[in-house]
């Protein structure tokens, strides 16, 4: 499963699951970037199936998709950067061998 996370670790990371998820500074949106310039709705990761699309929302500052300014719905996958305002998101892919095996606790 692909999930995005923050490249500094200040929040969990938010799973990229149909229909998708929303970045911007409005408290509404599914991942919350709270910096200077930063729109209340600054761009939409759209989920169907295993593909995922970028696009910006008409932000005043722009969008970045490894380095590139979206200018169009530009497809994302696991490894890529998302870049608002100088804020850098990762995209990965959470397997179940990533999972942390949790063993009963022994009395």
């Amino acid at each position: 499963m692909l999930k995005i996370r923050f490249l500094d670790g200040r929040v969990e990371s938010v799973a990229l699951e149909a229909p998708g998820c929303t970045l911007g500074k409005g408290a509404v949106n599914d991942v919350v970037i709270d910096a200077d310039g930063v729109n209340g709705f600054h761009a939409d990761l759209k989920v169907d199936g295993a593909d995922v699309t970028l696009t910006d929302v008409n932000s005043a500052t722009g969008t970045y998709l490894n380095g590139e300014l979206v200018e169009a719905s530009s497809p994302v996958e696991a490894g890529d950067i998302i870049i608002v305002q100088g804020v850098e998101l990762e995209v990965f892919e959470e397997s179940s061998a990533s999972k942390a095996l949790v063993l009963p606790a022994r009395h």
